[in-house]
């Protein structure tokens, strides 16, 4: 039910995305030509999409490169399909954490969509702010993963743990650095409260190794 009326409201919602033409407005930034120029612009002092500033790339230029190259070759369309798939991502993860803390699948659904369409999730949709909708989908996956380390019962394999871990920080720090201090901010809450019955030693080297 929760697919069927998100999937309505999704083609409610971006049917103005339908079509050939490049998006503009907003704070959307723009994207280059071709998937070549996202792999040029790596080592460019000048990037279409912002991403690293002043400073050298970013690696999310490969990112959205490779998204680009699955999307046909076409810029343009790679540009669309973040916008739409991004908040269905983010719903989703939340969906998931929430349903692993509670066991309860009705509560989580509604956790899932109230999280996508919270005041932040409509602003970085209505704006095209990719990167701070990455952030959206990689937050709730750190705070899943967080309440494993500190729970009672330790990941099977530490190491995967800790790539995961470390792989999920590194896709959200790498659009948003601000990524970094919203994992630390996550950290900070289980380090002060913790998990029920948790480990604190061991969830916290689990997350300085990430």
């Amino acid at each position: 039910v929760a697919w069927t009326l998100g999937v309505l409201v999704a083609l409610l919602s971006f049917r103005d995305l339908v079509g050939p033409e490049p998006l503009s407005g907003g704070a959307l930034q723009a994207f280059p030509g071709s998937v070549s120029d996202f792999l040029r612009e790596l080592v460019s002092g000048v990037r279409t999409p912002g991403l690293g500033g002043a400073h050298p790339g970013s690696p999310a230029l490969a990112a959205l490169a490779g998204v680009s190259a699955l999307s046909f070759g076409s810029t343009a369309l790679a540009q669309k399909l973040l916008l739409v798939a991004l908040p269905a991502l983010a719903g989703v993860a939340m969906y998931r954490a929430v349903a692993r803390r509670t066991g309860q699948r009705g509560a989580a659904t509604v956790a899932g969509a109230a999280y996508v369409v919270s005041a932040t999730g409509l602003w970085a949709i209505s704006e095209g702010r990719i990167a701070e909708l990455v952030l959206l989908a990689v937050l709730p996956v750190l705070g899943d993963r967080l309440t494993v380390a500190f729970g009672p019962h330790p990941p099977t394999r530490s190491w995967r743990f800790v790539v995961g871990t470390g792989v999920v920080l590194a896709v959200g720090t790498v659009f948003l650095p601000g990524a970094a201090l919203a994992f630390a901010v996550l950290l900070g809450s289980h380090l002060a409260i913790g998990v029920s019955g948790g480990r604190w030693v061991r969830g916290a080297g689990l997350a300085a190794a990430g």
